[in-house]
């Protein structure tokens, strides 16, 4: 054990990468055990991605949809005419442009009721 103590550099206690998408974790200790010693251990982490707001605002003659760059990486803007389950949803093909640490999408405004979510 001592051995492998020496060879291993210590651990930072962050988050890698430091922004959202997938991430790496990993446990560290320092123990030395005595002959016939044994040590049990037991890994519990859990990630939970935080809320997503969208957020509905008019510009000029647009309806701008936008979401924090700080929101799970890979998700895309869906647009149904309802929020029912079995709605059907589409993707909307439109560029999200990144102003002031958020990701907006301008679309033309349409007739009727719209919803909007994000989903991978």
């Amino acid at each position: 054990m001592d051995w492998i103590q020496t060879k291993m550099p210590n651990l930072a206690d962050a988050m890698i990468p430091g922004y959202p998408g997938d991430q790496t974790f990993t446990f560290q200790w320092d123990l030395t055990l005595a002959a016939g010693q044994s040590v049990n251990f037991a890994f519990n982490k859990t990630l939970a991605p935080a809320p997503v707001t969208l957020a509905i605002t008019s510009e000029a003659t647009n309806v701008v949809i936008s979401w924090s760059t700080n929101s799970l990486a890979g998700l895309k803007l869906r647009a149904g005419v309802n929020s029912e389950p079995s709605a059907s949803w589409q993707v909307l093909t439109n560029v999200p442009e990144v102003l002031g640490g958020e990701y907006q999408v301008k679309l033309p405004p349409s007739f009727g009721a719209q919803s909007f979510r994000l989903q991978r």
